[in-house]
């Protein structure tokens, strides 16, 4: 189930007509969470052979998931020392040629739920 087009109308006012190819709301797709979702982009963008790098401190599904289908999970690690900070450097350097995906995560929410869990 794609959600109801009434939704998905709603739904695609948030962006640019130039990120999709064809009818806005065709291109929209609903789920009852963010865990189905993210299930669903990587039982369909990953595969064995594929590789992918996850922002690390992050949900274990994240990088589970991926692995679970046979990609290669590298995780970009953000570091207490560094204040948390990601290095783009240490990101260039995880890149390989069969990377197919690099998932980040919502640093507000995520970073809230760590400094409530000290």
């Amino acid at each position: 189930m794609r959600g109801s087009e009434e939704l998905r109308a709603k739904i695609s006012h948030m962006y640019p007509e130039q990120l999709f190819w064809s009818s806005i709301s065709e291109n929209i797709l609903t789920t009852p969470g963010a865990s189905l979702a993210n299930f669903l982009v990587v039982f369909a963008l990953l595969g064995p052979g594929d590789h992918a790098i996850v922002q690390y401190p992050t949900y274990q599904q994240l990088y589970s998931l991926p692995r679970s289908v046979g990609a290669e999970v590298s995780l970009w690690k953000a570091k207490e020392n560094n204040g948390w900070k990601l290095d783009t450097h240490e990101l260039k350097s995880l890149i390989k040629p069969n990377t197919k995906m690099i998932v980040l995560k919502s640093v507000l929410v995520s970073f809230s739920i760590a400094v409530m869990c000290k």
